[in-house]
């Protein structure tokens, strides 16, 4: 690797963590983890009751809807009074990628934050930032993102944050995992939690999470936009951001095509500098793999993440190699793979089912 230092993962999964996994909040769904998606599908971001007053924010909004009129005092719940939010969601999926490339432009956080392109969110360390577009090198859209994870002594109710912008010229279709709709205790669809709000003679579209968090969207001039917050984000998090980029529309020239670093999958064969950062996973007993994801930046690598079971399929050793680890995970590193203790790597296990080192 040419002296570049590395950070490689390592854990262990059996059934009972799968469920309880499965329970617990993403840590990191929109860059370090997206590969792991089983599928994606295409899917309005407000979804069809909402977009019936048409793509534009300007559009007559239902009738049978009430309007908030926006006031300078106007509190952040009030984008997200009307519905409780309270129903269970049904999902399903697909496999449906819309645009033809991407580009990252998370590097650019430092500059732009100086040119006042981008607010200062000095709590959210990481940060995420891309262009996707379609075949003819037309932009699709554009998505940012702030999160935030608890440290040593924090919990994770007080610090876990995800803030993502998704913008574009026009109305973007959105992608995500699952397709998902509410459901009451008898199994009935719930209608989404819409609250319309006018401001400026724009109408902001609010829709409550069914587990906290919640969505704004509007169109103006500018673009259309759309902010969304996660289960531990309050209405307050998401109307900070609206204020923002209310007053700061997003320049779309700076995410042409040409700009930004080229994000593409490989595999093994395309990264042999990581080969010696491997096991030997069949002398572990753990010699079927499962899956294997490869992300190369510029055409050169820069992680991969491989899954193992053994024969019977009971167990998964889920290896990392991480040549641009983030700040989370150098935080969390051991140290040193040639220091490592047993003791170590068993309270590390205990503690988060992983062992960070470099």
């Amino acid at each position: 690797m040419n002296g570049t230092e590395l950070l490689l993962g390592l854990g262990r999964i059996d059934a009972a963590l799968v469920a309880e996994a499965a329970e617990t909040p993403p840590r990191r769904a929109t860059r370090r983890w997206a590969a792991l998606a089983a599928c994606l599908v295409l899917a309005l971001g407000l979804g069809a009751a909402a977009l019936r007053h048409q793509n534009s924010a300007r559009a007559d909004p239902n009738p049978h809807r009430p309007v908030n009129h926006w006031t300078e005092d106007m509190r952040a719940d009030r984008y997200f009074q009307y519905g409780d939010g309270t129903g269970v969601s049904s999902s399903s999926g697909s496999s449906v990628a819309p645009w033809a490339e991407s580009r990252d432009f998370s590097g650019e956080r430092a500059a732009w934050e100086a040119e006042g392109i981008l607010p200062v969110m000095a709590e959210h360390l990481l940060f995420d930032a891309a262009g996707y577009y379609n075949a003819d090198g037309s932009l699709y859209s554009v998505q940012l993102g702030w999160y935030r994870r608890p440290q040593a002594g924090e919990r994770l109710e007080d610090a876990y944050s995800d803030l993502v912008l998704t913008a574009g010229r026009a109305a973007v279709p959105q992608i995500s995992d699952v397709v998902s709709v509410e459901l009451d205790a008898d199994g009935r669809v719930v209608s989404p939690a819409i609250t319309v709000t006018e401001r400026d003679g724009v109408y902001i579209v609010g829709e409550r999470g069914s587990t906290g968090g919640g969505t704004l969207t509007w169109q103006t001039d500018a673009g259309w936009y759309q902010l969304s917050g996660s289960w531990n984000d309050s209405y307050d998090d998401l109307v900070l951001l609206l204020d923002w980029f209310w007053a700061h529309p997003l320049d779309f020239d700076r995410f042409s095509v040409g700009r930004g670093d080229r994000i593409t999958q490989g595999t093994l064969a395309d990264c042999p500098e990581a080969a010696p950062y491997l096991p030997d996973f069949a002398a572990l007993g753990y010699g079927v793999r499962e899956s294997e994801s490869v992300t190369l930046r510029n055409g050169r690598f820069e992680r991969l993440e491989v899954c193992h079971t053994d024969a019977g399929g009971t167990h998964c050793l889920w290896w990392v190699v991480d040549a641009a680890p983030d700040y989370y995970e150098r935080k969390e590193a051991l140290g040193a793979a040639d220091a490592l203790t047993y003791e170590q790597v068993a309270a590390a296990l205990r503690e988060g089912q992983h062992v960070t080192f470099l």
